[in-house]
């Protein structure tokens, strides 16, 4: 396989596991949640995608037809999303936070989630 952009072989995937504490930005404003399908990567929890290592050139068909964020403002449709979630609003953006802002959130969340065991 080579580059769509430049033909050069020096194409990595990458597969993330990411289980619900993506956040997304756009245009300024910040959303957290899944990560859509209709972004270029595949979504869910479970993003991945392939990039050059040679020109930085993400693999796929561009250009995309329009996103539901860019139609709606928000990341998915409200009936998408998990019956536990119910009690929250994701049609708010979430306020600018820092990377250590956002690590430390995503650690709260997960030490808060209880154990498969």
């Amino acid at each position: 396989m080579k580059c769509q952009s430049c033909g050069s072989k020096r194409l990595v995937t990458l597969w993330m596991k990411c289980n619900d504490l993506a956040s997304v930005t756009f245009k300024g404003r910040e959303y957290d949640g899944n990560i859509p399908d209709d972004l270029g990567i595949q979504g869910g929890d479970d993003p991945s995608f392939t990039h050059c290592l040679n020109c930085g050139q993400i693999q796929g068909t561009w250009p995309l037809p329009k996103s539901y964020l860019e139609k709606k403002g928000q990341l998915h449709e409200p009936d998408s999303f998990d019956e536990d979630d119910e009690d929250e609003d994701y049609s708010q953006p979430l306020p600018k936070l820092s990377w250590a802002e956002r690590r430390a959130r995503a650690a709260e969340r997960s030490a808060n989630q209880p154990s498969e065991n």
